[in-house]
């Protein structure tokens, strides 16, 4: 009977200790860099979230006054995730300070007046609202009122005995609206009529009327001074007879 005889020879315990620590060193490099990556990427998506949570709240559009835009913020301070429009064009605001704060769109109300479309867009909301606008800057104030007539003057007269005579005829102007017109004298009956209508001693006038004097006297006056006011504006006619 044959036998073969088979030399092996095993790797001595030196050799096997150090593979098994290269192996070791290897693994423990190779997960710690794994590890740091997950790590990584767990800090990144918390700190995202954490954003997210941060920014919760609102944005919301308030009143607005003159040029000035009310916007309440509840998310952060100094939010710039938004976008603005005024009748469709963008108003620039860099950032909104937290809570309730007005900022200055006199240049994006510029061609604005009365009803007014102003939308505030935000990440997850749009707002939009309709605001009476008054622009100051298109609409100008109104001329003030002219009060002041022209000057007038009623030439004296000469009358050749005492009776009843009418002054020339005076049309008024130079001034807007209407003004009380009232006629007074010391020594004689006076009154005045607008228009040719009735006899009176006050009326009221307005621009483009007629204005005539009459003058009644029982006695012989030698002279009189008829005083006749417009508004501010005063005249005297007048009046002598030859007895």
């Amino acid at each position: 009977m044959n036998y073969t005889s088979y030399n092996k020879k095993a790797i001595s315990p030196v050799v096997a200790t150090a593979l098994i620590l290269v192996v070791a060193v290897v693994s423990v490099v190779g997960f710690q860099g794994w590890f740091t990556s997950f790590q990584s990427s767990q800090l990144v998506d918390v700190e995202s979230q954490t954003s997210v949570i941060s920014q919760g709240g609102s944005v919301e559009l308030l009143q607005v006054i003159g040029s000035q835009v009310y916007i309440k913020n509840d998310k952060v301070d100094n939010y710039d995730n938004f976008t603005l429009k005024i009748e469709g064009n963008d108003c620039s605001i860099s950032s909104l300070a937290l809570g309730v704060e007005k900022y200055d769109i006199s240049s994006c109300i510029e061609n604005s007046s009365g009803a007014t479309d102003i939308v505030l867009i935000t990440e997850n909301k749009l707002d939009e609202k309709i605001f009476l606008v008054e622009n100051s800057v298109s609409a100008a104030p109104p001329a003030p009122a002219d009060i002041i007539p022209d000057a007038f003057t009623f030439p004296t007269y000469f009358a050749m005995g005492w009776d009843t005579q009418v002054s020339n005829l005076v049309t008024l102007g130079g001034f807007d609206g209407s003004l009380p017109v009232n006629v007074m004298s010391e020594e004689s009956d006076v009154v005045l009529r607008i228009n040719g209508g009735s006899w009176v001693t006050s009326s009221t006038a307005v621009a483009g009327d007629n204005l005539e004097l009459r003058v009644t006297s029982t006695t012989c006056m030698k002279n009189a001074d008829v005083n006749v006011t417009l508004g501010s504006f005063s005249t005297v006619w007048i009046y002598n007879e030859a007895c």
